[in-house]
């Protein structure tokens, strides 16, 4: 029986990816020595490390080629968020607000990731029902997520996949501010089933998304949330936010993520060095602004 040689552009590949290993080893070890005491760099380097980490766990043909792009298949907080005294609360007296000061969609993650099958159902309100307010998902990044929202003419369900939101079900209805909603999100495969005050009104079939997190979300400047529960694996867990300090959020949901630096920033790049698309290499980088300067940590690596 012949044996089969090795290729050059194989050879190539095992030393790039070696020295890409040593190179991520290398970084961590610079910083560890400059991080004695804790601080940004390294925070910034665990961040950098779960992103490519996270990218390498892609079936190969999801990792298309990109440069400075968002990071992926990694999903962080965004917006302002903590406990309010409210005395409009389903559960007196405190409730859970969610502030966005952007264009985008601000989340804050429930605990627990890659679900497929769930509940997740809150109670919810908000100051101006001119922008969606409601809950995420199997959400994988904030690119890729379902989201079962009201908004002032209609309640409904949309898909984004990889940035590009389609709608999957609305129903023209009135909702008014500074009012309460309870809404629910059954996931069972690819059946998505979705409750308004405890009544089913639409099921959906999509295969689009099959895991994720799930999280409280909303485009608006202000939003309330209440008697939040997540069901996953035959196990409840639920929230009212009653025993929590002022701007406080509950210990399960706390998360560090890019937005936490200062003025952070995270960059996904993934290339085709060798001219062939079964050979990728991923370059990973977060930036944050400190004492006035930008710093930065950057990791790569090879995937075939």
């Amino acid at each position: 029986m012949k044996n089969r040689g090795i290729s050059i552009i194989e050879v190539l590949v095992s030393i790039a990816i070696i020295g890409g290993s040593i190179a991520v080893f290398a970084t961590l070890l610079n910083i560890l020595q400059l991080n004695k005491s804790g601080g940004l760099n390294f925070s910034a380097y665990k961040l950098a490390q779960e992103e490519l980490e996270a990218v390498r766990s892609l079936p190969l043909s999801d990792l298309t080629v990109r440069a400075n792009d968002n990071f992926a298949n990694v999903f962080y907080n965004s917006g302002a968020a903590g406990a309010i005294s409210d005395g409009t609360a389903i559960s007196l007296p405190n409730s859970f607000e969610l502030s966005n000061s952007t264009s985008s969609l601000a989340a804050v993650l429930l605990p627990y990731n890659k679900m497929a099958d769930l509940t997740v159902e809150a109670n919810l309100n908000s100051t101006s029902t001119a922008q969606k307010t409601g809950i995420v998902f199997r959400g994988r990044d904030n690119e890729n997520y379902y989201f079962f929202y009201i908004k002032n003419d209609r309640i409904g369900l949309e898909k984004n996949v990889n940035g590009s939101i389609t709608s999957l079900h609305e129903t023209l209805q009135s909702f008014s501010s500074n009012a309460w909603y309870k809404i629910k999100a059954v996931a069972g495969g690819t059946s998505l089933s979705l409750y308004l005050n405890d009544n089913l009104f639409a099921t959906v079939v999509d295969s689009s998304l099959g895991s994720g997190y799930a999280a409280l979300a909303s485009y608006s400047s202000s939003s309330r949330f209440d008697n939040v529960s997540l069901t996953y694996n035959s196990q409840i867990s639920s929230w009212n936010f009653d025993d929590l300090s002022a701007n406080a959020v509950p210990a399960d949901w706390q998360r560090f993520g890019i937005n936490d630096l200062p003025n952070g920033q995270g960059f996904l790049t993934i290339s085709e060095p060798y001219g062939v698309s079964t050979i990728k290499k991923i370059d990973v980088s977060v930036n944050w602004t400190e004492r006035g300067e930008v710093k930065t940590v950057s990791l790569s690596t090879m995937v075939k």
